[in-house]
């Protein structure tokens, strides 16, 4: 299933690894670039790391998080 909106053009899972997709509408500096968010297991729970394989959002512009 493919999930989306004003500002994200498509959310989907790959092996595991949420990809984000932003849409061209969203603000210049994010607008047509990919997020990805890869999980790692730790001990049983899982942690979950931004950028990953695809990932051309630039650092300054990810979420807090993940810079």
């Amino acid at each position: 299933e493919r999930l989306g909106g004003n500002f994200v053009r498509a959310v989907e899972v790959q092996n595991g690894t949420v990809v984000v997709s932003f849409a061209a509408d969203a603000d210049s500096h994010i607008a047509g670039a990919v997020l990805a968010f890869v999980p790692q297991d730790s001990g049983g729970h899982l942690v979950w790391h931004c950028g990953g394989d695809g990932t051309t959002l630039q650092e300054r512009y990810r979420p807090q998080g993940c810079q």
